[in-house]
């Protein structure tokens, strides 16, 4: 009986010690906070991540979800730097250009995968150096439901045709550090270093009542589309994705001689804070650059990967071959754009907004 008891006592302290020590381990790991778009996005960097984490116990991950624009990554580092509590930021290039200037940035050079990626999609400084490690290329552009649509559109210009009475959903200049203001200046011969263009075309249209909304943010176009308020408007390829669903949609994205009816490429890309934990989460960043977690990314979101190397879909035709870019994409200067946004916003509501209201 003594024996026995000895056996237990020593069996149970075993178990003690052994759940004392891998409670230690947990820890002892530091966690990997990360920040995305919600639902397919996050949802899909989730999946991936986990599989990086397997076997590995030096780290954990935590993930939000951008609460607005990606750009607010910035004001919530700010409020806390020089401690940071957001380690990998899936950020489009405004927030990246944020991050620059305040000196936040890890430098990401030295990762093994960025040398396949696609030159176009790499956001450098100056002197060449990588600012983050590009994810996926997405595209925003033009395009309408063919089923409310009589005859293909050529131009902006044409917006201002009878035919489109409440039918033009507009997109709020907020949205893409106001890219939409950017496609209505290159209809007239501006681009967002000569914004005024855009101002004297929206002015034109919004005084013809064939704006139906101005719309916020994502939900607020695909169910426009979706419910036939409006039948064209601006939207990024994933929008265009939920409303290909349930409705024939023609995107305006390949026009051969348009000026504004381009293929505007948004890339989102994983921007890296220096911290504690920067070795990890640049290690992380890595491996979603990797050929077959690109592949797998792509399926799950319908983007196109940043890296070469990765294969992907296009059902709906509007992300373009590398011999294309310079015929039919356009690469905005987001870094100019994010600077100069908040004036556009302001100057839209004293001199578009009211008109919108009034027709």
């Amino acid at each position: 009986m003594f024996t026995t008891r000895r056996s237990f006592i020593a069996s149970a302290a075993a178990s003690l010690g052994m759940s004392v020590f891998h409670e230690t381990l947990a820890q002892s790991a530091s966690t990997i906070v990360g920040v995305s778009w919600g639902g397919a996005q996050v949802d899909g960097a989730k999946t991936i991540a986990a599989e990086w984490l397997k076997g590995r116990r030096d780290y954990r991950l935590a993930w939000e979800v951008h609460e607005g624009s990606s750009s607010a990554v910035a004001t919530k580092i700010r409020s806390t730097w020089p401690e940071v509590k957001l380690h990998l930021c899936h950020v489009n290039d405004p927030a990246i250009h944020i991050m620059r200037r305040e000196g936040w940035l890890e430098p990401v050079n030295d990762l093994p995968n960025l040398n396949d990626a696609h030159p176009r999609f790499v956001l450098r400084d100056g002197a060449g150096n990588a600012l983050a490690v590009p994810h996926y290329a997405s595209t925003v552009c033009w395009g309408y439901r063919q089923d409310l649509v009589d005859r293909p559109i050529a131009s902006l210009e044409e917006l201002l045709d009878p035919r489109f009475k409440g039918r033009v959903g507009l997109r709020d200049p907020s949205s893409f550090s106001g890219l939409i203001l950017v496609a209505f200046a290159l209809e007239d011969g501006g681009d967002e270093k000569r914004i005024d263009p855009a101002f004297d075309l929206l002015t034109r249209l919004a005084r013809t009542g064939n704006v139906v909304n101005v719309a916020k943010g994502n939900a607020d176009v695909v169910n426009s589309l979706n419910l036939g308020e409006s039948s064209i408007a601006m939207a990024g390829l994933a929008e265009w994705s939920v409303v290909a669903r349930n409705h024939p949609v023609k995107l305006l994205a390949k026009l051969p001689g348009s000026r504004a009816l381009k293929s505007f490429y948004s890339l989102a890309h994983w921007a890296i804070p220096k911290s504690a934990v920067s070795a990890g989460a640049k290690d992380l960043a890595n491996y979603f650059l990797s050929p077959e977690r690109q592949t797998q990314y792509a399926k799950l979101i319908g983007t196109a990967p940043a890296n070469r190397l990765a294969t992907y879909d296009d059902p709906l035709g509007a992300l373009l071959k590398e011999d294309e870019f310079e015929r039919f994409g356009y690469f905005c200067d987001f870094d100019y754009m994010s600077q100069n946004v908040q004036k556009w916003i302001e100057r839209f509501d004293l001199e578009v907004r009211p008109l919108l209201r009034r027709s």
